[in-house]
């Protein structure tokens, strides 16, 4: 957990960075409210809307892999039938299926 922790800050100090105005421009990511035409929506807002989506984003992307390596590692469990193998194989594959379309959507 510690390392999710590191992590966890280590993104929201990029973010903190990120909304610090330059010398003579906006910040990063006030600039893109800009361009995306965001304009009349409150930057705190823009930014909240951001991180929500970013953290969906990033724990789908978490799940994902280690969805995948569940999935090479399942041969290899020694305490499964191989009919029960072959069936969750089954099932992880269309789980990495589903999770991999739920991403793309986000």
């Amino acid at each position: 957990w510690g390392l999710i922790t590191l992590a966890g800050l280590m993104i929201a100090s990029w973010l903190v960075y990120l909304t610090l105005p330059k010398e003579g421009n906006q910040g990063g990511l006030l600039n893109l409210r800009t361009r995306m035409g965001l304009n009349s929506l409150d930057p705190t807002l823009f930014i909240a809307a951001l991180a929500v989506y970013s953290g969906i984003a990033l724990l789908l992307v978490i799940g994902l892999l280690i969805l995948i390596l569940s999935t090479i590692a399942l041969p290899f469990s020694p305490d499964m039938a191989p009919e029960e193998k072959r069936s969750e194989y089954l099932f992880y594959v269309l789980r990495i299926a589903g999770l991999t379309t739920v991403l793309g959507a986000v």
